[in-house]
């Protein structure tokens, strides 16, 4: 069985990968947490709403 805890920290270390370990890029963990929050909120389908909250998004 797999843990809803082992599938998020496997998302995340994908979206690192991906994003983060490419060829000439490098980050900073202050820069990268706010940047790696955001994929949760894509992946549950709370992107619309959390943004509509900030007022930044009008549909």
């Amino acid at each position: 069985m797999i843990k809803q805890k082992e599938v998020s920290k496997d998302a995340v270390d994908v979206t690192i990968c991906r994003r983060f370990k490419k060829r000439g890029m490098s980050w900073y963990v202050h820069k990268a947490n706010p940047l790696l929050a955001l994929k949760p909120l894509k992946l549950n389908g709370e992107w619309q709403t959390y943004w509509r909250q900030k007022d930044l998004v009008t549909v």
